[in-house]
Formats: C-alpha cells, sequence, structure tokens
C-alpha cells in the first residue's frame, strides 16, 4: 500500500510505501529518504511502536481502549497514520479517522455516520464494535468481526485466534466454546467471541453473552492448574493425562462458572432478557457438567 505526497499535480509522488505481512503492518519507508520504519501492532494489529535499522524506537504511542492517544513516547513529529486495524488518521480531519466506509471520532468512541448495512449488524447505527474496543475490530467501519478468539491474557491473542480458526471449539451458539491451549509453553484460557450479527441487533442477548463468555474465561482458568505441563515451540489444546483428572477438574470449574454467571446477573441492569439468558446458559452448560461427571 503507498501513499501520495500532499500535492495539487495530477499525478502525486509517492511519499510513503507500507509493507504488509499476513494480514498485519510490519514496515513503512519513507521514500524520500529511502528509511525504513519497523513496525509493531499490538494484539489488535494496532501499530504501538516503530523502530529504525539500528533497532533504536523512533516512533510510540499509547492508546485509550477507544484508540485516543493517551502519551505520545517516541516520534511525535513522525508521520505513521495507521491506528485500529482500516483506520487511518487525517490531521486535515480533526479527530477523526478514515474507516473505509465510515469516519470514527475516537474521542466519542462513535462513528459519525449511521451504518451504511443499516440495522443487520446494530440497533445503534453508530455503535464501534459492540462497545469491546479492547477484543473485537472493525476493519471496514460495517460491523464488528465475528467469531474471533478471547482471552484475558493478551499476550497470546494470537493463539487463541488460531483456536477459533481451526474450528475446535463447539459449533452451537452458546458460550460454551472455551478451551485451555497449550500456546509455546504457556497454559492459556481462551474463548470463542461472536460479532453483534449474531443476535440479529438483540442487545440483551449480546450483553448477556458478553458476560457468559467472562464466565467460560473463569471456567477454563480454573482447569490451568490442573492441567499438565506444555510443550514449548508449538500450538494445541491442552489434554488432562487421565479421565479422574478431568472430572474433578470440570466439577471444580463448574462451581467456578456458576457463581459466575450468579454474579453477572447482577450486571444486567434488571433486563430480564439478558437475567433469563445467563440462567438458561447456567442450565445448560455448567449444570450439564456437573450432570455429566456426577459432581457432589
Amino acid at each position: 500500500m503507498a501513499e501520495t505526497a500532499e500535492s495539487t499535480a495530477a499525478t502525486p509522488p509517492i511519499a510513503y510505501d507500507y509493507v504488509w505481512f499476513g494480514g498485519q503492518p510490519v514496515a513503512q519507508v519513507d521514500v524520500a529518504t529511502n528509511t525504513t520504519h519497523w513496525t509493531f501492532t499490538d494484539h489488535l494489529g494496532t501499530p504501538i511502536i516503530q523502530t529504525n535499522a539500528s533497532a533504536a524506537v523512533d516512533w510510540r504511542a499509547e492508546y485509550e481502549p477507544y484508540g485516543t492517544v493517551y502519551a505520545w513516547r517516541a516520534g511525535t513529529s513522525s508521520h505513521q497514520p495507521l491506528r485500529f486495524p482500516g483506520q487511518e488518521y487525517d490531521s486535515a480531519a480533526g479527530e477523526r479517522v478514515y474507516n473505509i466506509f465510515r469516519w470514527y471520532r475516537e474521542g466519542w468512541g462513535r462513528y459519525t455516520q449511521g451504518d451504511p448495512i443499516g440495522l443487520v449488524a446494530d440497533v445503534n447505527l453508530y455503535d464501534f464494535v459492540t462497545d469491546r474496543p479492547v477484543v473485537l475490530i472493525d476493519s471496514l467501519g460495517l460491523q464488528a468481526q465475528a467469531d474471533t478468539g478471547l482471552t484475558n491474557d493478551h499476550a497470546f491473542q494470537t493463539c487463541c485466534d488460531k483456536a477459533v480458526a481451526s474450528g475446535i471449539f463447539d459449533a452451537n451458539l452458546t458460550p460454551s466454546g472455551g478451551l485451555v491451549m497449550c500456546c509455546n509453553g504457556h497454559k492459556v484460557a481462551c474463548a470463542r467471541q461472536r460479532g453483534a450479527a449474531t443476535f440479529g441487533g438483540n442487545k440483551s442477548l449480546q450483553l448477556a453473552y458478553s458476560l457468559a463468555l467472562e464466565c467460560v474465561l473463569a471456567h477454563e482458568e480454573r482447569h490451568i492448574i490442573d492441567l499438565p505441563l506444555c510443550q514449548c515451540g508449538r500450538d494445541y489444546p491442552a489434554q488432562f493425562a487421565k479421565n479422574g483428572e478431568r472430572a474433578a477438574s470440570e466439577c471444580s470449574a463448574a462451581n467456578v462458572e456458576i457463581d459466575c454467571l450468579q454474579k453477572a446477573k447482577q450486571r444486567c441492569n434488571g433486563d430480564p432478557a439478558c437475567i433469563n439468558a445467563l440462567q438458561a446458559v447456567s442450565n445448560f452448560s455448567p449444570a450439564g457438567l456437573r450432570q455429566q461427571y456426577k459432581c457432589k
């Protein structure tokens, strides 16, 4: 991808080249000086650091959750316009950033235009990634991308995303798709997170699902202490060495999840649809495990 210089010429010269690999920005070349800046991103794909050929940091930014730059740590005057995946900062546009189909205002955490695909993604036409900017992206300015990995250990976000892409999670719509992944020697709790379109714009179900996913992660994190050590050098689902070990761990994890779901109901703000949805999840998933493994 290339960016032209600001010019009134019929064919403006190229000012910057951007190099991508695996869907992520990895380098920026300043054409005028033939200088390469190596780009490093966070778990979402947002650039946070650039280094020069000597590995010295020449640009670094820290962001607030919705994308506003909290602090410039290096390279305040450097030209680095990439923000959230699919977004490009334009200094001439003020606080807005270009997001393909719409403009996004990071200070508001909202789009400045309604969603061109209407109510398909959300009943709120100006909403940004269903108010979950730390774990979801919208690279086209249309709707949050579905079926992403969710983990509390963001250093291994890519590992959980690979687990989702491999199809090893449950195919149903309940938040029962959780597991512990071995990620290069580390045990990481992962869950499958679906986008807003899955729920047809039903905010109550979206809220319930979001709360239930937190409890799925709590369930899987309880397993971590009981699972054997992971091998380094590869990513794969962690497995118990013996069936008896799994049964005992599942009983403990189910209790953790049930307790979490009961507490989560208080965060439904009195919404009966949200509360009923959480109760249905509790009856189906952790309660079913307790019955399957004959927990006391």
